[in-house]
Formats: C-alpha cells, structure tokens, sequence
C-alpha cells in the first residue's frame, strides 16, 4: 500500500504547464475550479534567468522552457531579482482558508496547518527570512526561512522549536525538518516554474509542487509517514525604480493548494485540492 501511494503522489507532478493567467485575481473559488489537476501551473513555467553568455540564451531558454513541462526538471531553483537579496522581517497573515470537501480532516492536516490554527493572536506570524547568492542567482535561503518560521510558531503557540534541519543550496530541491516533538517533516520539489517577465516593472511570481512526508514522533525509525502534496503560488510587487539594495518593502500573495493522498484511497476526487489557502506576504527592513 505504502509503494502504491507513493507511486500516485509521484504521477502527480507529470501534468503539464496550462499556461493560465496568473491567479491573482480569481475568486478563491475559481482557483479551484481552475485547477483542474495539481499538476498544472497557474501561470507558464518559464526559466527565471537565461544563461550567462548571450549566444547562448535562445537555445538555453528553448530547452528551459520544455524541460519546465517535465516531472523533475523546470529551473534548479527559484531564482528571485537582485531586490531581493540581503536579510528580511516575513510578516505571514493567513486571509482566507477555503475546504472544497466540508471541514477539515485534522488527521489530513499538516503540522504547519495545526500550528497556524493555534495561534493565539490570529493567523499572522511574523520571523527572520533572507535571500542569498549562489553563483550569479539570488536564491531564498530554504533551510534559515523553513525553520525560522517553525520557531516562530512554536513560540507563538507555546510548543517545542525545532531541533534540527537539513537542506543543500546546490541540491535544493530535499528539504528536512525535525520539529521539537520528534516529528520529522521532508518536503521534496519536484517541479517548478517562474514568471519572470514582469521584473522590470516590479512583478516577479513563482509556483513550486512539493511532495510532502510528515512522520510524527511515535512512527520515527519504522511508522508510515503521513504523504500530502501541495503547489504554492507567490507573487511579489516591488518598486523598480529603486536601486535594489535600497528596496526596502516587497509585499506579496501567497496561493497554498492542498492534496491528501488519502482522498484516493477513499475514492474522493482528486484532481482538485481538499483545501486552498491565500496569505498576505510582507517582506520589510530598515
């Protein structure tokens, strides 16, 4: 059973880019109606960058472009603009939370949803994040932002921070959390696209499929991991008039669809997600 869901959750990331209009402004939903299989980009995928020598950008952006349409291919990373780079205070505002299936399975939940809902003060969180460069690109920095925000949330609700962490920015794609509680949460990529057309005018979007294993503490070393998959959609507005050390506010959107594997077995639809989630990003520094 274990191999046959894993089998499933992998044929989710091999539908191909549909190439729609960017989400921003659908109803929450139409984004679900629009996303007819968890495999489809809500906007093309697209290489965020060409490569480094000018002869060669036709070509690469030819290939980028078809590779993108690919389970396991698309851009190695998301590569962010130059104003993005340097150390950022997030500031996380949960605006709406649809379920397409009535309410929500806590068993299908995932520790990031529980945690949110806990929170004392509202669906806002606010931690640490930055930007970093690899080679001539400008990526997040996965491992300091995952965590960061875990702590954040385990202050907030009063729950063990995490105790460990693992994640490679030359290998980017394997992210690995160990919370307090023993939980061990991996988040693999496993396709990407970018929108990086709009950067000259201040746009920039990105849109990742993870395949998500949550192990809790108990089933650490022999339990079956919990297996979801989401997408996650994020568009970012930015002043380019700025020179970029000088931006000092990115605001974004942030689209969060949820998969669970367990809808299969049930023999529930799957080709649309349980949940939808749309938060309010606010990147800022002084």
């Amino acid at each position: 059973m274990r191999q046959a869901l894993l089998r499933l959750l992998i044929g989710f990331g091999a539908g191909a880019a549909a190439g729609l209009e960017a989400p921003w402004g659908l109803s929450r939903r139409d984004a679900i109606a629009r996303s007819v299989m968890p495999g489809s980009l809500l906007f093309g995928a697209v290489p965020a960058l060409a490569a480094d020598r000018p002869e060669e950008r036709s070509t690469y952006s030819k290939v980028s472009k078809a590779a993108a349409n690919l389970p396991g291919y698309g851009p190695p990373d998301v590569w962010f603009p130059e104003q993005f780079l340097g150390s950022w205070t997030m500031k996380r505002t949960v605006v709406s939370f649809d379920t397409a299936n009535g309410p929500l399975n806590e068993k299908a939940a995932l520790v990031e949803e529980q945690l949110l809902r806990s929170l004392p003060a509202g669906p806002e969180v606010q931690y640490p994040v930055r930007f970093q460069r690899l080679g001539n690109n400008v990526i997040a920095d996965r491992e300091f932002n995952e965590r960061s925000y875990f702590e954040a949330l385990a202050a907030a609700t009063k729950t063990a921070a995490p105790s460990a962490s693992s994640w490679d920015p030359t290998s980017p794609n394997v992210l690995t959390l160990t919370l307090g509680s023993g939980a061990v949460i991996e988040k693999k990529v496993t396709k990407r696209g970018t929108e990086g057309d709009a950067v000259a005018q201040g746009g920039f979007g990105s849109s990742e499929f993870s395949r998500i294993a949550e192990t809790d503490a108990a089933g650490v070393g022999g339990g079956v991991p919990k297996l979801s998959a989401i997408r996650t959609l994020s568009r970012w507005k930015f002043d380019p008039r700025a020179a970029p050390a000088s931006v000092k506010k990115i605001d974004g959107i942030e689209l969060t669809l949820f998969y669970d594997l367990n809808n299969i077995v049930a023999g529930v639809d799957s080709s649309k997600p349980s949940r939808v989630r749309k938060c309010r990003l606010e990147l800022s520094r002084e």
